[in-house]
């Protein structure tokens, strides 16, 4: 089977099931889990016979770690290496560089160190928690390479943060008219 189709199979299984985690219970969310460290492996089996060999193929593989990753698999770190390696090979290619960026990030606030590109938002827990950035170091990348780099600027970030706050607050309740007082 060619690598590239193979890829964007397990890429599609890989955001279906990672979707799925995020509503299923305990029980299911770990076979869930262990759905997306499969799709890890059968892609990391890819790279170890050299199919992954075009800045494109590592990039999908970095993604595929990446969600993985979000849904509480081990491939964090398997994501940043795939992702460095497509933009070792393409540095010109604005998706490898998002994925480098994301997978850099969450690693950096993994060891509670501030994220360098802004792209980790954290979500106080519950339906209704507030969102934040994760803490940034500002001055490791600027705005103009963010946007260089096909990324949002902090500023467009927190903009995101303000709709997804209202979006997970609800729709604003007013109080009871008072008619006939």
């Amino acid at each position: 089977m060619n690598a590239g189709i193979a890829l964007l199979h397990l890429r599609s299984v890989t955001d279906s099931v990672a979707d799925a985690v995020g509503r299923a219970g305990d029980s299911s969310a770990t076979v869930l889990r262990s759905t997306l460290q499969d799709a890890v492996d059968r892609t990391a089996a890819l790279d170890a016979c050299g199919r992954l060999s075009t800045a494109a193929l590592l990039r999908e593989a970095g993604a595929i770690a990446l969600t993985a990753s979000r849904a509480g698999t081990g491939s964090l770190e398997q994501a940043y290496r795939w992702a460095r390696r497509a933009v070792v090979l393409d540095g010109s290619d604005r998706g490898s560089w998002r994925v480098l960026a994301e997978s850099w990030d969450e690693l950096q606030v993994a060891e509670n160190r501030p994220q360098w590109f802004g792209t980790v938002i954290a979500c106080a827990p519950g339906a209704t928690g507030r969102c934040e950035l994760a803490p940034l170091d500002s001055a490791r990348v600027s705005e103009a390479q963010r946007v260089e780099l096909g990324l949002r600027t902090v500023q467009q970030q927190r903009e995101r943060l303000d709709v997804l706050n209202r979006e997970r607050r609800g729709p604003e309740r007013r109080p009871p008219s008072r008619r006939g007082s």
